[in-house]
């Protein structure tokens, strides 16, 4: 089955060339991209979302390059550079996954020497460890809005 479909592209339209991104300090991405022509008008806008998540958000800047300051350890992210002023764009789409996070290291302390013991929260107000029962032990967090 054929479907036709109408595509326009406004004249002289931008190319996005060699996008890159790296991680620029704790919770910091920063992306930077070449691009032949002429900048537009208004400067540009990075969208972004977060795989597997709702997390999505748009950093809008007047220079080639742009940070983003929601960043989760491990997760990878979409990015779509635009053009603020609606001209066509080619090849602004790229991916970029975050570092996973680093193990605590500090003052005698390390993730590898640390020990916890989850709970579920009980159903007593002012409840201490000693409202606790065996049962209420958990290997899994899950937020309950408690």
């Amino acid at each position: 089955m054929n479907q036709c479909a109408r595509t326009f592209i406004t004249a002289n339209p931008l190319s996005i060339t060699n996008i890159r991104s790296e991680n620029a300090g704790p919770n910091v991405i920063n992306i930077q991209w070449d691009y032949l022509g002429n900048a537009p008008d208004g400067g540009w806008l990075l969208t972004y979302a977060v795989a597997d998540t709702e997390i999505e958000g748009v950093v809008q800047c007047t220079e080639n390059s742009a940070n983003i300051h929601t960043v989760i350890p491990g997760a990878t992210y979409q990015l779509s550079i635009q053009a603020a002023s609606g001209a066509t764009l080619l090849g602004g789409e790229s991916t970029y996954t975050a570092p996973e996070a680093q193990g605590f290291v500090g003052y005698g302390v390390s993730w590898q020497n640390m020990e916890f013991s989850m709970c579920n929260t009980p159903d007593v107000e002012n409840w201490d460890r000693y409202d606790l029962s065996a049962d209420d032990y958990t290997n899994v967090f899950a937020p309950t809005g408690k």
